[in-house]
């Protein structure tokens, strides 16, 4: 099955590297090839958004740009606790599949992974429709225009293990992939739980020794005072 997906996306970048050969026509030269694949039925959404008036630098075009991550990063923190707050334990998580421009505005394209149920659809469209008539998207006004909700019943093959293992919660990155959950979450985890535990008690012993201290300062002052008192009285007598 590897073997099968690594020979679809090879056959895919073949065909977008022919694609985007000048000897196209303009028409066939805007288009695209994807590789995709079928998951679960009613366990993925797609959601499509249109920024309008959003410039797209030279260096969009890189998904490995420091510019391209970043507003990669910016698009998941506006639509994951959207999903989050309406399925709750019930969602997974938000890939962004692609972006792409037209002349004016930006296009996103967003799967979101939940429980498998036949309402997904109907709750994730209720998300982006208010009685004022838009939604407020970051720093943007989304209109019924500017979005649309559909069933992702295939998804880019690229992305395929993201929109398919409800195994885990959080989203893994390629590198943590074939690597034991013991060395990536159990070993950092007791090792900053102790390190907590250490600074905790570090403070506390500081703390005592500085009241211990300051009490000692206060009683031998107090035991110089009234030794004072004592001489001075004894010599007027």
């Amino acid at each position: 099955m590897v073997a099968d997906n690594d020979k679809a996306l090879h056959v895919q970048d073949q065909l977008q590297d022919l694609l985007d050969k000048e000897e196209f026509s303009s028409s066939i030269h805007r288009g695209q090839f994807v590789a995709v694949k079928p998951v679960e039925k009613y366990s993925v959404v797609q959601l499509i958004v249109q920024l309008l008036g959003e410039p797209w630098p030279y260096s969009m075009r890189d998904e490995k740009s420091d510019y391209r991550l970043n507003y990669t990063d910016v698009m998941l923190h506006l639509i994951e606790p959207k999903f989050q707050s309406i399925f709750g334990e019930h969602y997974y998580r938000t890939v962004i599949t692609w972006m792409d421009k037209t002349a004016e505005s930006v296009i996103i394209s967003a799967h979101i992974l939940l429980d498998p149920h036949k309402d997904n659809l109907y709750h994730a469209s209720k998300i982006w429709f208010t009685e004022y008539g838009y939604v407020n998207f970051g720093r943007w006004k989304l209109f019924p225009s500017n979005l649309q909700v559909i069933p992702g019943n295939v998804v880019p093959l690229r992305f395929y293990r993201w929109l398919s293992d409800r195994s885990y919660l959080a989203p893994k990155s390629p590198e943590f992939m074939d690597k034991s959950p013991i060395l990536t979450v159990t070993v950092p985890a007791f090792a900053g739980l102790g390190l907590a535990i250490i600074c905790f008690l570090s403070c506390l012993s500081l703390m005592h020794h500085v009241a211990f201290n300051s009490r000692k300062s206060i009683i031998s002052s107090h035991l110089y005072s009234s030794s004072l008192k004592y001489y001075i009285i004894k010599a007027c007598l």
